[in-house]
């Protein structure tokens, strides 16, 4: 146990010294402080592989559920974090839940993923207290604490946009 705190430690402090530079260099002129963009979202897919592969799961055994953002605030045209993540996961899953307060958001990716790769893709409410099924949550949430506590322990929980951590993590 010892080595994957050590493991993610590594990573943890590496992601908070680059998102302090990069709220530094982002020019904190007129006292407005830049919203934080994750660098790291277009190494998502190499970042939840070495994940699942710490765990001993290969990529066919992967889970996720997604935990749609509380922040949908994108620039008409491009695509949102969440979008960024699927594109990059899409290709080789055999399950994937989306907790979400914008089904209709979702509708046109789901049938192109059911299309494409044959995925079925369950879109769940967020507000919902209904079971999940899945083995690794990827939280796009930016404001309150990373929750783990409503997810069974050998769910693995990657938040990707947190900058306060609770629930209980370990």
């Amino acid at each position: 146990m010892r080595k994957g705190r050590n493991f993610f430690g590594k990573w943890k402090s590496i992601f908070q010294r680059r998102r302090q530079k990069a709220g530094a260099d982002a020019g904190q002129e007129n006292g407005e402080s830049a919203p934080w963009v994750n660098p790291y979202l277009a190494y998502s897919r190499a970042v939840i592989a070495a994940v699942l592969e710490r765990r001993g799961l290969d990529y066919r055994r992967f889970r996720p559920i997604l935990i749609d953002t509380d922040c949908p605030g994108q620039v008409f045209g491009e695509e949102d974090d969440v979008d960024q993540v699927l594109a990059q996961l899409e290709d080789g899953l055999n399950f994937l839940e989306i907790c979400t307060d914008r089904p209709d958001y979702f509708t046109d990716r789901k049938d192109y993923m059911e299309a494409e790769y044959g995925l079925i893709v369950r879109i769940v409410p967020k507000s919902r207290d209904m079971p999940l099924y899945g083995n690794m949550v990827l939280d796009f949430e930016r404001n309150g604490e990373a929750d783990v506590s409503r997810f069974p322990e050998d769910v693995i929980y990657l938040p990707f946009q947190k900058k306060k951590m609770g629930g209980g993590l370990p």
